[in-house]
């Protein structure tokens, strides 16, 4: 029918992403663990309050990380520009 052949990747490739991607996570559990007993055991904040700390930040950065892209791609210079993806 068609001579269409969709682009993938390798298996290596594959086991690299997933590595990065287990370590990335690794990384974001031992920080989060960390300042969540910082600001439990030794600030003594209630569980609520850090959890609504911990929250409002998620929420600005998923507001603020599109408008922050808008404003990258829309920057030009003469030097080096931003990969599209």
């Amino acid at each position: 029918m068609s001579d269409y052949e969709p682009q993938t990747y390798t298996k290596s490739e594959r086991n690299y992403y997933l590595a990065s991607m287990f370590g990335q996570n690794i990384l974001y559990n031992v920080v989060g663990a960390s300042v969540t007993y910082y600001l439990g055991s030794v600030l003594f904040i209630p569980a609520a309050v850090y959890g609504f700390i911990l929250t409002f930040g998620r929420i600005f950065d998923a507001l603020n990380d599109p408008i922050m892209g808008t404003i990258v791609d829309r920057t030009r210079t003469n030097g080096a520009s931003a990969a599209r993806i």
